[in-house]
């Protein structure tokens, strides 16, 4: 509305710039709230699993299910620096006791950088599948520098798929690698060596874009004191499988570590669990291990399997993504409890497929 108000200049003074004010208060409110949920939110990490370079025997084997808060999320078998010219008999039973446990068993192939002729490396592919009835495969001395091989392992890749379902592959450059490399293995180890190295590890900041449970830590040559600092500087850098151990030498993976009950204790603590693995059903999940992309936390329980049904009474159950926390569809496995007086049995949660 119109006012009264005293003549007007020739020239009306300059406008003084409103918006500055707004913009700065926004500014300080956002940094403020920024600077209140660094030091207020005290929700704990997503969950680790750990993982076993299980280059040993069959009787550690058992020490490394048992000794533990829960089973390794994966043991890397490996009888021969690759399957071996015959199947083991003892290795047999450690790999189908690690499975029903609930381990993912996956069989270790040197590539020696893409060097090793691809025939030699799908037949142990073949060998490893039929002979141990692994879920997956893991590439050893695969390239931290530069794109010019990985043709090399896509096509390996492939003939992983074709010949295991659903296979789980990991990496492992020991190192940051091209990021191209993402693309051809679901989990990658991008560090592997002694924890003096490991305390000052420099990260690209392109980790940060993907899940935890696309990256694996190892740290050997680590003290038992210094576990507790590994299991919360590998959480920082988004590690989702992790593996230390006091052992050193040219094969560091001989033996578990002397501490394994405390490591697996610290890597299975204090985080945000919406399952459990104890007690779990993993006989039955076999079948239903691998058809979800590899997940440390994810999966939420329901009743009802409604998916393929398994031998057993098992069945694998599919399960949507959470808004900004899961990134990918990942399934479960359930199994029907007994009735009791006459009623149906429900479907239970048994775990995530990993």
């Amino acid at each position: 509305m119109p006012s009264a108000s005293p003549a007007l200049p020739l020239e009306p003074p300059p406008r003084r710039p409103r918006a500055l004010p707004v913009i700065l208060v926004i500014l300080l409110l956002a940094t403020g709230i920024a600077v209140a949920v660094k030091y207020l939110d005290t929700s704990p990490p997503p969950c680790q699993a750990t993982f076993v370079p299980a280059f040993f025997p069959p009787p550690d084997w058992t020490k490394a299910i048992h000794n533990g808060e829960v089973a390794p999320g994966v043991m890397i078998l490996n009888p021969a620096s690759g399957p071996g010219t015959t199947p083991d008999e003892a290795l047999q039973g450690s790999v189908s006791h690690a499975q029903d446990a609930g381990s993912n068993v996956i069989g270790y192939i040197g590539t020696e950088y893409g060097a090793r002729p691809l025939a030699q490396a799908e037949q142990f592919v073949r060998e490893y599948h039929s002979w141990y009835g692994v879920t997956g495969i893991f590439l050893d001395q695969t390239p931290t520098e530069g794109t010019s091989n990985i043709g090399y392992y896509r096509s390996l890749a492939r003939y992983i798929h074709r010949v295991i379902p659903d296979a789980t592959i990991w990496l492992n450059p020991g190192d940051f690698p091209a990021r191209a490399y993402m693309s051809v293995g679901n989990v990658v180890m991008v560090f592997e060596g002694p924890y003096k190295n490991y305390v000052n590890l420099p990260v690209p900041k392109w980790v940060k874009d993907y899940r935890p449970g696309r990256f694996a830590h190892t740290i050997y040559a680590t003290p038992e004191a210094a576990v507790s600092s590994a299991v919360k500087l590998s959480r920082e850098r988004n590690a989702g499988y992790l593996f230390v151990t006091d052992n050193v030498g040219a094969n560091p993976y001989s033996a578990l570590p002397d501490y394994w009950s405390r490591e697996s204790a610290a890597v299975a603590g204090g985080c945000r669990r919406s399952w459990s693995r104890r007690g779990c059903c993993r006989a039955g999940c076999r079948g239903c291990r691998g058809r979800g992309r590899p997940a440390v936390a994810g999966g939420r329980c329901r009743q009802r399997a409604t998916k393929q049904t398994l031998r057993g009474g098992y069945s694998c159950g599919k399960i949507q993504p959470r808004p900004g926390r899961d990134h990918d569809i990942s399934f479960i496995c359930m199994r029907r409890q007994a009735p009791r007086h006459g009623t149906v049995g429900e479907w239970t949660c048994c775990d995530s497929c990993w």
